[in-house]
């Protein structure tokens, strides 16, 4: 925002420039100069009050990684623990979907729900249990929800996408500090 001087500067200055007061190029040339220092100014501080702002922030960056493991770890859980309680009656439903060698897929989708939201709890092997988590939750958004449309409320693909985005997010960022693997990193000093 202009203050008052600053806009009684501008308007010397354009009066001088109106009357073809003598020296008019210098005078637009100080101010082109003017303006763009001001620019420049408001530029670094905005730089160096971002900086500083992500520098504070930036020892909390392992804390949504976190969030996100035990998000997805309460997520998986129930559904694999569903699975292994009615085995018999998923494998009878992935059949009647249409999914191939459903008794090897039921046990495949159910080991990997579970063992993938322990290994998300703890944070060990982050990235690699995220691949096979991502094939679940796109075989559920195809196989199941996606007929249903995109919202929640209709059994649409809504949270699995959600799910996906997280994982996508833990494939390439990883765990984070605050797991298992971070503290044998930090304690081997790799």
């Amino acid at each position: 925002m202009k203050t008052f001087h600053d806009l009684e500067y501008e308007n010397r200055l354009n009066c001088l420039l109106d009357n073809n007061v003598g020296g008019v190029d210098r005078l637009r040339k100080r101010k082109i100069f003017i303006n763009n220092l001001n620019n420049n100014i408001m530029k670094c501080m905005m730089t160096d009050v971002c900086d500083k702002i992500s520098e504070k922030l930036s020892v909390l960056k392992d804390i949504p990684l976190l969030l996100m493991r035990l998000v997805l770890a309460y997520g998986f859980y129930g559904p694999g623990m569903m699975k292994w309680g009615n085995i018999d009656g998923i494998i009878s439903w992935f059949g009647e979907m249409g999914i191939p060698l459903p008794g090897l897929n039921a046990y495949l989708a159910a080991s990997t729900e579970v063992g993938g939201a322990f290994l998300l709890l703890i944070g060990f092997g982050t990235r690699l249990i995220s691949i096979p988590l991502m094939v679940v939750m796109l075989v559920a958004i195809f196989a199941v929800h996606l007929p249903n449309g995109f919202e929640s409320g209709n059994n649409g693909f809504e949270i699995p996408v959600y799910y996906l985005i997280m994982l996508f997010t833990l494939l390439i960022y990883g765990g984070g500090n605050i797991s298992l693997y971070g503290l044998i990193k930090k304690r081997t000093g790799k």
